[in-house]
């Protein structure tokens, strides 16, 4: 599920890094993205409205084209198919694939967190 997903990734994240996956309002979650340093979400509506005002965003793109659908911030980051890239970087190829994010794929976000977006 997304909140295990977020769970794993939050593991290796200093202990500031606060999930809030399926416990918020849509109020209280549009009010917390204004305060985010970094957000890291599912492709969803959050993920659109963080990118828009946070462009160290990281949405997680399993089964939709982030070209299509991705954040129009053109600085918000996106992960698709093992990789981690901005919405115009990725091949047809990659954005056709239905994938997972697997234990090391969230060990690779959390520290892509951790170097890129918090550095």
């Amino acid at each position: 599920s997304t909140v295990s997903l977020i769970k794993e990734i939050c593991n290796g994240l200093p202990e500031r890094a606060i999930n809030l996956a399926g416990v918020t309002s849509l109020r209280e979650l549009m009010c917390l993205i204004k305060e985010c340093s970094v957000l890291v979400t599912n492709d969803s509506g959050p993920m659109h409205i963080a990118a828009a005002v946070n462009e160290r965003t990281l949405g997680i793109h399993t089964w939709t084209d982030p070209r299509k659908v991705g954040p129009h911030n053109a600085a918000a980051w996106i992960w698709k198919d093992a990789r981690i890239a901005h919405r115009g970087e990725f091949s047809d190829e990659e954005c056709l694939k239905d994938t997972q994010v697997s234990e090391p794929d969230a060990r690779r976000i959390a520290d892509f967190v951790l170097g890129t977006l918090i550095a």
